[in-house]
């Protein structure tokens, strides 16, 4: 199993916003995934704070278990992150097959992203368009290393001289769960 430290910056912007930006910049490369997620009926993972999805790109699938954000800043998310390789997307993931995750879990969806990505000095810019049940939104996301900070703040300012960046404390996950509850008629 892969461990890592995820360290990001997200933001929501608009369609007008990620069209000029889809057009600006000259994006190293595309890809399309899907994040299939899970939970319990009673969203504990959700409470903790927590993510548990399997991602596909290119056919290749991954279990992803995110803990829960420890970042003070709005907009800003520091989550240890562990992976590795599945076979399929199965609708139930127990506990004893993944102990990182405390409970048995089932799906409740998916997310699908086109993500470009542009790389700046070891700095990863994702531009994001999302579409989850009757949703589209539009994210962008600067993923660094802790020593990489000072740059983006850079490359931040210079984002926010050329499209409106709505700080977003909801990630991907959240906002699909808040569709989900709509949904399920739990305002």
């Amino acid at each position: 199993m892969k461990h890592s430290l995820e360290i990001e910056q997200k933001f929501l912007i608009s369609k007008k916003d990620y069209i000029y930006l889809v057009d600006l910049l000259d994006w190293d490369r595309s890809l399309m995934q899907k994040n299939y997620y899970y939970d319990t009926q009673e969203f504990d993972l959700k409470k903790q704070g927590e993510t548990l999805r399997v991602r596909e790109i290119n056919g290749i699938r991954e279990i992803q278990y995110k803990t829960k954000n420890i970042s003070t800043e709005k907009n800003t998310k520091i989550r240890e992150e562990y992976t590795m390789i599945c076979n399929n997307i199965p609708y139930q993931i127990l506990n004893k097959e993944f102990p990182l995750c405390k409970f048995d879990v089932i799906q409740l969806g998916y997310l699908v992203t086109k993500r470009l990505i542009k790389i700046v000095n070891g700095i990863m810019i994702c531009l994001d368009k999302n579409e989850y049940f009757d949703q589209i939104d539009y994210e962008l996301e600067i993923e660094y290393e802790v020593d990489k900070y000072s740059d983006v703040i850079k490359i931040k300012e210079k984002l926010e001289c050329l499209v409106n960046l709505v700080e977003n404390s909801d990630g991907k996950y959240t906002r699909f769960i808040k569709k989900y509850y709509l949904l399920l008629g739990n305002h």
